[in-house]
């Protein structure tokens, strides 16, 4: 906007000096020490009083500093035209060393109504919004300590409640905004407009979820979906969801589906134990190395698990962080169904974290894969006998849960491609109900594990090479194992 200052005023002066040589915005008590300086002194002796804090300077140092407060650089009006105009304001100052004050000013007042000139126009409109703003903060005899341009002109994160007309006036800013809604307040028509913050649409669910809640709304800049049900299952339909990029649980008691996203989001659950489901469009999800995460902070942390389901993933990224997820008992089970071709997990994050998954994808020709970081992580994995399955756990006290005998078809002694590795830590293999007998040479490509527990009644055989076993555990049905390490005496 033009400059609202009038020129040769004691608030213009003071305002364009400030910001044009120390580049700052004073308290209201040094503006208007300032402003009472410039009417018993005059505006060439005020500018030269700002000057002199810069003495040392040479002219070329001071029209580095003087163009910079003004926010013309290279970047700004283009290198060729900087290079001229930083030269000219050189020996200005060089003509005129008395004078160096009033120079910048003049060079201020210049700028200042350049908006329409095709070189100087944007930093000409950039510096008159920022005159405005200093000049505001300035004035109000609020503002008892100095401040930035920087600091001022910093996004504010506002808060931006739906109501339960049809609400087409909700624009964010340049903050992280937040809409907030619940199941009567997200109705058919709503516009939601999100800027370049990384903004949130959090919806909290005190009763029923509405058929086809979220149906006609049309949300573009809104990054995040944050759903809190607490009230029956909430199941939102964001097919006229544009830019979201994360999909959340959050505190939930009730389930979460999120259907009808154009492309694949972060998921995340935090202090939940209720299930999530995020359905995404079959046209993102065509390809055959189409990969997600999902992030879990304190889920399923009680008697029961829950389950998350998305579609139509090959490679799931699971990272456990916050509080730990999972207990004894329960799991964050991911399901099969919704991704059946699911072939590698990696498991990452700084807490413990339990989960199952089905390597859907896996083959004997096709490697299903299971990776995990240095939490402690406990897996259990659900794949044919047969399948190329490579486990290689990390640096925590891991537990690898298996369903089946690896590399054993039913009934037979045919071995198979299974290679589990526990890594460093203290491990444990856990053998749920083989259904078969574990040969030593199936044993063999098991590694890295001190545990084991046996439950079914199986016998189980591992190499006392690859492991070191030296504690063994069993349920009511017994079992065997063989590859314990002796008894030192």
């Amino acid at each position: 906007m033009p400059s609202q200052l009038l020129r040769g005023s004691a608030a213009e002066a003071t305002t364009h000096l400030s910001l044009a040589l120390n580049g700052t915005v004073p308290s209201n008590a040094i503006y208007s020490s300032y402003t009472a300086e410039f009417t018993r002194v005059g505006e060439f002796a005020l500018a030269n009083s700002f000057a002199a804090a810069y003495s040392n300077d040479t002219n070329a140092a001071l029209a580095t500093r003087v163009l910079g407060n003004l926010g013309v650089t290279a970047a700004t009006i283009g290198a060729s035209s900087y290079a001229t105009l930083a030269s000219a304001v050189e020996t200005a100052f060089a003509a005129y060393p008395t004078a160096r004050g009033q120079v910048a000013l003049n060079l201020a007042r210049l700028l200042s109504g350049l908006e329409s000139d095709a070189t100087y126009g944007a930093a000409a409109t950039s510096f008159n919004n920022n005159a405005a703003t200093a000049f505001t903060y300035s004035s109000n005899t609020a503002n008892t300590t100095s401040t930035t341009l920087a600091a001022l002109n910093a996004p504010v994160d506002r808060t931006l409640t739906l109501t339960t007309g049809v609400d087409t006036t909700l624009v964010g800013g340049a903050g992280s905004d937040t809409y907030r809604a619940d199941q009567t307040t997200l109705t058919s028509g709503d516009v939601l407009s999100g800027s370049t913050g990384n903004d949130t649409l959090a919806i909290t669910t005190t009763g029923v979820t509405p058929a086809g809640f979220g149906t006609g709304v049309t949300s573009t800049g809104v990054e995040t979906i944050r759903v809190t049900a607490t009230v029956g299952t909430a199941t939102l339909d964001a097919s006229g969801f544009k830019d979201v990029t994360t999909v959340s649980s959050s505190g939930s008691i009730t389930d979460v589906i999120i259907n009808n996203l154009t492309a694949i989001p972060a998921v995340s659950l935090t202090a939940t134990s209720s299930n999530m489901t995020v359905g995404v469009a079959a046209a993102a999800v065509a390809g055959t190395a189409d990969s997600a995460t999902i992030t879990l902070d304190g889920v399923a942390t009680g008697t029961t698990g829950n389950t998350v389901s998305i579609n139509g993933i090959e490679t799931l990224n699971i990272a456990t962080n916050g509080t730990a997820s999972g207990s004894t008992t329960a799991a964050v089970t991911i399901d099969a169904t919704a991704s059946p071709n699911l072939t590698t997990v990696n498991l990452s994050g700084s807490a413990a974290g339990r989960v199952a998954v089905n390597l859907g994808g896996a083959t004997t020709t096709v490697t299903g894969t299971v990776t995990s970081g240095d939490a402690a992580h406990d897996v259990a994995i659900t794949a044919d006998a047969t399948d190329k399955i490579s486990v290689s756990m990390g640096g925590g006290n891991d537990t690898v849960r298996l369903g089946v005998a690896p590399g054993l078809a039913s009934g037979s002694t045919t071995v198979g491609a299974w290679t589990v590795d526990g890594g460093p830590g203290t491990d444990t293999l856990v053998a749920a109900g083989f259904g078969v007998s574990s040969a030593t040479t199936t044993g063999g490509n098991i590694s890295g594990f001190e545990k084991v527990a046996i439950t079914g009644g199986v016998s189980v055989s591992l190499s006392t090479t690859t492991n070191t076993i030296s504690e063994v555990t069993f349920d009511a049905s017994g079992g065997t194992l063989n590859g314990l390490l002796p008894v030192q005496r």
